[in-house]
């Protein structure tokens, strides 16, 4: 559509970073990485949660995958976000292998829909947690994320990748419905 303004105000921007808090198993002695633009919804609506969290923040200028694995080895980066063209940039990147890259515990994909097969091969290469998610700028704007719950159990790891692949369950705080065209609640999955 048309691009327009959205108004946020500090109550909702504070209350998303509860919410994502609450919601995501983030660590206070953690180092966030930030690789998108913080013009981005992907990318602005990290810092709040990293700052809330008191979490050591560090950005690159531009994402370039040699200079994001020096700096996720300089700065012993624990957690980042990603857009699926930047992770399949860092999974064709050769040179990846000669970074210690053993810092990275999550990394979270957003912007466009993820795939089974970039989570596992995420996860296979940085050896970590790798969770999909949905949100936009209306929404502050972390809608859902596709974070584990100890009430789910999974048949394999690929049914874990599938599940980890989608958007999720609603962050704390967010409400989410389904709907097609006519605003009629459509079946779940």
């Amino acid at each position: 559509g048309v691009p327009k303004g959205v108004m946020l105000s500090h109550r909702t921007i504070y209350l998303h970073a509860l919410g994502c808090v609450g919601s995501m198993n983030l660590d206070p002695n953690g180092v966030e990485l930030h690789t998108i633009p913080l013009f981005h919804a992907n990318g602005w609506g990290r810092p709040q949660t990293s700052t809330m969290m008191g979490m050591k923040q560090v950005m690159v200028r531009r994402f370039d995958a040699a200079d994001v694995c020096r700096v996720i080895q300089d700065e012993r980066a624990t957690s980042m976000s990603l857009v699926p063209t930047m992770a399949n940039a860092l999974l064709a990147f050769e040179g990846r292998t000669a970074f210690d890259l053993s810092s990275i515990r999550q990394i979270y994909i957003g912007g466009a829909a993820s795939s089974p097969a970039m989570v596992r091969n995420l996860e296979q290469a940085f050896r970590c947690e790798v969770l999909a998610g949905y949100g936009l700028t209306e929404t502050s704007p972390v809608a859902t994320s596709s974070r584990r719950k100890s009430t789910v159990v999974y048949a394999d790891d690929e049914d874990r990748w599938r599940h980890q692949a989608v958007a999720g369950w609603p962050v704390f705080g967010a409400e989410v419905r389904v709907v097609d065209a006519a605003m009629n609640d459509v079946p779940r999955d």
